[in-house]
């Protein structure tokens, strides 16, 4: 399972701004920044720190609660499937 989960996080975390900057970074990797639910995070916590408006942080947040909210079904719904077959 921290195979799994560590198999995900990373390429996330490197395709997003936690570690480097996207303007250093080849534009490919801005496109899929703006797709990657980490760079949600750290654009809301960017956010947060340069006092911008509750907008910004507000839509970055319900991105991610949404994000959230869709894999805690799939989750739920895919151990429901495994118990019945066990």
């Amino acid at each position: 399972m921290i195979a799994i989960s560590q198999f995900t996080t990373l390429p996330l975390m490197f395709l997003s701004s936690a570690v480097m900057g996207l303007r250093l970074a080849p534009s490919r990797a801005g496109n899929v920044a703006a797709r990657n639910p980490v760079e949600w995070a750290v654009a809301a916590r960017q956010a947060m720190s340069a006092h911008a408006g509750w907008s910004a942080i507000g839509a970055r947040l319900a991105l991610l609660t949404a994000v959230a909210l869709v894999m805690s079904f799939l989750a739920t719904w895919a151990f429901r499937g495994y118990r019945r077959s066990a």
